[in-house]
């Protein structure tokens, strides 16, 4: 009995997922992965690769676990037809790619295709392992238009000036104060 329960007990771990200290959970499903890093407020962490070719691959010396430990962990590889569509999400041409997402798995703070140093990719994890989003670099100084000037109206050339019908006129020689009889005054 005792058996069956401790059996019961590591296939439920199993499932759950837990893991050890020292071990990584990657996620294959992107959509779980981003829903996951949202709700614990976590960066997401995005790696897209062959898994058949070696030079498409992530390299495992880039794997520090201390650094990857502050990250939702997602791998896809994108031979697969969910894969692929991942990766036309992302627009991703050149494996491996990787991309990395604020704390609210709203925004990309960082995206880079191909091969990367060890040091290269030790660094994108420090960098990005906070989950902020970057600020603007530039700013713009409101400055006024119009800085001590008086306007002067000047009427447009362009639109004609509106004339009576000749008939309506007083000044016409057409016009007849008998016959419209002041109607229009």
């Amino acid at each position: 009995m005792q058996v069956l329960i401790a059996t019961a007990i590591i296939f439920a771990s199993a499932v759950t997922g837990s893991n050890s200290s020292n071990e990584l959970a990657w996620s294959s499903n992107y959509g779980q992965a981003k829903s996951e890093a949202k709700a614990a407020q976590r960066p997401l962490l995005i790696v897209m690769e062959d898994p058949s070719k070696p030079e498409t691959r992530l390299d495992q010396q880039a794997s520090d676990s201390e650094l990857l430990q502050k990250y939702q962990l997602c791998r896809i590889d994108v031979t697969t037809e969910y894969g692929k569509k991942v990766a036309k999400a992302f627009n991703a041409t050149e494996f491996p790619y990787t991309a990395c997402t604020d704390k609210t798995a709203s925004f990309i703070t960082f995206r880079g295709a191909g091969k990367m140093s060890v040091e290269g990719w030790k660094s994108v994890l420090k960098d990005h392992a906070d989950g902020a989003v970057a600020s603007a670099a530039s700013h713009t100084t409101y400055k006024p238009v119009f800085e001590n000037r008086t306007i002067e109206y000047q009427p447009s050339q362009a639109v004609p000036s509106y004339s009576l019908p000749s008939y309506m006129d007083p000044t016409s020689p057409n016009y007849c104060p008998n016959c419209v009889r002041g109607q229009y005054r």
